[in-house]
C-alpha cells in the first residue's frame, strides 16, 4: 500500500473515509489461529459449555479469558482447552479461532482432524 492510500493511523484510507471526523480509529485484536485437531471432538462440539463460543463454518471463535486458570478449575474444563487459551493469552490474543484449516502446535496436544 503507498502512502497515499493510508490514512492517519496507518490503516487503509477506506477506514478513515468511513469514520465521523474525530471518531478514534477501529480497534483491532488479535486472534490465535489453531486447527480444530486440538480439542477432541466432543470437546469441540461443546466449547459454548466451557467458553463463550460462537460456531464458523469451519470452527469456532472462542474468548479467550483473562481469568482462564481460575475459570477452568471452577468450571472442570476439559484439559486441552486451558493450554490453548494460555498460549492465546501468552501471544497478547484474546480470542482463539478454532479452524479447520488452522495450524498445529507442537506445545499443544493433537486429537485428529
Amino acid at each position: 500500500m503507498s502512502a497515499s492510500n493510508a490514512g492517519s493511523e496507518g490503516l487503509p484510507a477506506l477506514w478513515d473515509a468511513s469514520r465521523e471526523p474525530g471518531a478514534p480509529a477501529p480497534s483491532v485484536r488479535p486472534f490465535l489461529d489453531v486447527s480444530t485437531a486440538h480439542p477432541r471432538p466432543a470437546v469441540a462440539h461443546n466449547l459454548d459449555l466451557y467458553l463463550d463460543a460462537s460456531p464458523t463454518p469451519h470452527g469456532w471463535w472462542v474468548y479467550a479469558p483473562q481469568e482462564a486458570t481460575e475459570q477452568a478449575v471452577r468450571e472442570d474444563w476439559p484439559d486441552e482447552l486451558l493450554p490453548v487459551v494460555q498460549l492465546a493469552r501468552s501471544r497478547g490474543c484474546a480470542y482463539v479461532l478454532f479452524d479447520a484449516d488452522g495450524p498445529t502446535y507442537s506445545t499443544l496436544p493433537v486429537f485428529g482432524h
